[in-house]
């Protein structure tokens, strides 16, 4: 159980490593898509001329729709990678003790004794191909 944990916070550095190099080329991503959003958005609401109204906002309205669209998509990847790792760190703590528990509680089911044959449930040939079942 404790090689497990050794591994398992292995991993858990490495994933913790991974999601905030992600997260932090996620946030650069999404700065500046942000930037170039506000600046789309100012020439968007523009007008040019003296006398006539050519407006520029709509020669820049697709390029705006496909910056913000994917402005959106960066936005929900940021929040997925920070639930990510969340999610993780929840795992990380309530994992150990959920295999703890589930260990014990195997142990427990083999060892009580079978009320409806009188004997040692690890004695049982029947039940003993169930824990290997549930062990495996």
């Amino acid at each position: 159980m404790i090689s497990g944990y050794f591994v398992f916070s292995g991993i858990s550095v490495y994933n913790g490593q991974y999601l905030d190099g992600a997260l932090k080329r996620s946030l650069k991503t999404f700065a500046s898509l942000s930037a170039l959003k506000v600046g789309l958005s100012i020439v968007e609401g523009s007008e040019i001329g003296v006398g006539f109204g050519l407006q520029v906002g709509d020669v820049v309205q697709s390029t705006y729709d496909f910056v913000h669209i994917t402005w959106q998509v960066v936005l929900i990847g940021c929040v997925a990678l920070i639930g990510t790792e969340y999610l993780l760190q929840f795992v990380g703590v309530i994992g150990c003790f959920g295999f703890v528990l589930s260990v014990f509680l195997v142990l427990i089911w083999v060892f009580l004794p079978n009320p409806a044959k009188n004997t040692n449930r690890l004695r049982s040939s029947e039940d003993a191909s169930g824990l290997n079942l549930i062990t495996y």
